[in-house]
């Protein structure tokens, strides 16, 4: 395994290339999420309103009171970080998620340089690149606009910058860093502390015996100036912080791994078996997703469990990583949702990249199995990506939903729809996002509009919530007539 020259360049340029292919296919061919459009209408609401309101969103009966003002039931880095990127390339789905995919392309980069930089080998590098580029888990992700991309991409720069600049200068290794957690940590927390506790292992790891004081008081400066910057925004509205931000916390209680800890355990367990396709409602051809998620575990425990690799000064940081990493959101992410585990593939597939580059260099019969492991890993990350993209459930499905909107729908006329209806119709318009069907705020739409994610809401209320769940029934029984369907979405108008 060898790269030369300008073959070297040509093959990290094809695979830039196909990232971003298979990135902007995601992005032109996925029907929109719910985050999406709560993580970009805040921006947009800056740019027209001069506030970070989230517009459409029902408030009656929810933690998110004055949500449609301010925006504080996630943190806010990512509102103002978009809205220079709006203003030069205009607000849209596809431009929201296209600063989503260029964050995950610095996240990319990033975790090519730090297994190089671990290991001193460019070719573990490149494999990093290359599995990164072609992974279904990754480029899926940072193809939406949810907070992940940049997230992500923050905490690698906080790993590159210290290993980068550690050696030459560590008060200036150390300060850089953290100001990549600290922008990670205030973009999204979930992936925050376990970024924090990747540098804080590193510094450990590495360079324990040059900490001083003065050191770790230059190192908190940056939490610091972060802090004194989301309490001015929070100063604005301090009651509506209390109730969204809380709410958020409590509504799903995101830190009960702690005091359940083998609950927390088995909910990782069941986190890995979604990356592996088996959530409930997939079809069972999504479990071939499992092929790539065994090859990153089999190769994380085979390097784990091999004395030469565990003892390597250049891999044991790595596995030191990895550690840490899932040790961290095993325990801290209590909701075990599957769409965090995106966190946790850069270093997945730097172990494969590992592994597969230290097999290949062993016995002529080895590189049989790194053939093997490399082939299944991309050959289904690539085509699963591809096969959504055929797919094209944005045009077949989203479309043709706010088409008919678009031409049935008056002026004036309310429509109960989920908030990424925004995208088409505006964030402006006359959409309310309601899961309770107006049970709680009693407002008489003239369209309601039907999705998977509200059909889930629904079947929930069943048991949580009987009386609600039969005033929505008898609602679409009695007063609305089903004027639009397909696959995902049915669509409901008012009986004259």
């Amino acid at each position: 395994m060898r790269l030369h020259g300008i073959n070297r360049w040509l093959l990290v340029f094809g695979v830039a290339l196909s990232y971003w292919l298979l990135g902007l296919g995601r992005s032109l061919n996925t029907i929109p999420w719910s985050d999406e459009a709560w993580y970009s209408s805040p921006s947009w609401s800056l740019i027209h309103r001069g506030t970070t309101g989230t517009p459409l969103l029902e408030t009656v009966g929810e933690y998110w009171r004055g949500i449609n003002l301010w925006t504080y039931w996630v943190v806010p880095l990512q509102f103002f970080v978009q809205v220079p990127w709006f203003k030069v390339f205009g607000f849209s789905l596809l431009s929201a998620r296209l600063f989503a995919l260029t964050w995950g392309f610095v996240g990319l980069i990033s975790w090519a340089f730090i297994v190089r930089r671990f290991t001193g080998n460019a070719i573990m590098g490149f494999w990093t690149f290359l599995l990164m580029a072609s992974d279904y888990q990754f480029v899926s992700k940072v193809a939406l606009d949810r907070m992940d991309a940049m997230s992500l991409a923050m905490a690698a720069l906080a790993i590159l910058a210290y290993l980068e600049l550690r050696e030459h200068n560590l008060t200036t290794g150390l300060v850089v860093s953290q100001v990549c957690v600290a922008a990670c940590g205030l973009t999204h927390p979930m992936p925050g502390i376990p970024a924090f506790c990747a540098v804080a292992f590193l510094v450990l790891y590495y360079d324990r015996a040059r900490i001083s004081w003065r050191l770790l008081v230059l190192a908190a400066v940056p939490y610091l100036v972060f802090a004194v910057g989301w309490l001015w925004y929070i100063s604005v509205a301090p009651d509506l912080f209390r109730a969204q931000f809380f709410g958020n916390v409590t509504d799903v209680d995101r830190l009960g791994g702690f005091g359940h800890p083998l609950g927390a355990v088995i909910g990782e367990f069941r986190r890995h078996l979604g990356m592996g396709g088996f959530e409930p409602g997939l079809s069972a051809l999504y479990r071939i997703k499992a092929i790539p998620l065994v090859v990153c575990l089999f190769a994380g425990f085979d390097l784990l469990l091999d004395r030469k690799a565990r003892l390597n000064p250049s891999i044991r940081p790595v596995l030191g990583l990895w550690l840490v990493y899932i040790t961290v959101i095993t325990f801290y992410d209590n909701t075990k949702e599957v769409k965090y585990a995106v966190h946790l593939v850069p270093i997945y597939d730097a172990l494969v990249a590992i592994w597969l580059v230290r097999l290949w260099g062993s016995r002529p019969t080895k590189r049989w199995i790194a053939i093997a492991g490399a082939t299944l890993f991309l050959l289904v990350n690539i085509f699963g990506l591809i096969y959504t993209i055929v797919k094209d459930d944005y045009h077949k499905q989203y479309v043709p939903v706010a088409d008919f909107l678009r031409n049935h729908a008056k002026a004036g006329d309310l429509i109960l729809a989920d908030s990424t209806f925004g995208f088409a119709l505006g964030f402006d318009g006359n959409i309310v996002d309601d899961r309770a069907f107006t049970y709680l705020s009693h407002k008489t739409p003239k369209f309601i509009v039907v999705t998977p994610k509200y059909q889930k809401f629904i079947e929930a209320d069943r048991v949580r919530f009987p009386s609600m769940y039969t005033f929505i029934q008898n609602l679409f029984t009695r007063h609305y007539e089903e004027v639009f369907s397909n696959k995902d979405y049915r669509v409901l108008r008012a009986r004259k």
